[in-house]
């Protein structure tokens, strides 16, 4: 008979108490997971990203509460609002990384704001229109 230390084949798997949870194959779950578990692990860009997330208070369950009776959550698990942070994934990605649509932000200039003609630089334009001005040269 053998004694009570088993070697695991080539191919056999560990039993389940010795394996590592399954992983999310979603994107913003991982992150979520990650960012509410290990916050001190992520990078400068995902501390952004996090921020977004954290301070938003569409994604988490909560109540209205305090004087003024305003949203409040906590950051948890069981308050975050995993649907709608998928759903919305992408634009809190993009406004993290400062990009909105295909534009990066910062990269505004003439020609690209409707009441900005394409010829005219943010200066010109600027000069020409008055304070109170409605109307658009």
């Amino acid at each position: 008979m053998a004694s009570g230390n088993a070697t695991l084949g080539k191919n056999a798997e560990p039993p389940q108490s010795e394996r590592a949870p399954p992983l999310s194959s979603d994107e913003p779950d991982r992150f979520a997971k990650l960012a509410l578990s290990y916050p001190d692990l992520l990078d400068h860009e995902e501390q952004r990203l996090w921020k977004l997330i954290s301070e938003c208070g569409f994604l988490w369950k909560g109540n209205y509460g305090g004087p003024n009776k305003e949203w409040q959550w906590r950051l948890d698990r069981s308050t975050l609002r995993w649907d709608e942070l998928r759903i919305h994934w992408e634009a809190f990605r993009n406004v993290a990384r400062g990009v909105y649509g295909e534009r990066p932000r910062g990269d505004i200039g003439a020609g690209s704001l409707p009441f900005v003609p394409a010829g005219a630089s943010l200066a010109e334009r600027a000069g020409k229109a008055e304070i109170g001005d409605r109307t658009r040269p």
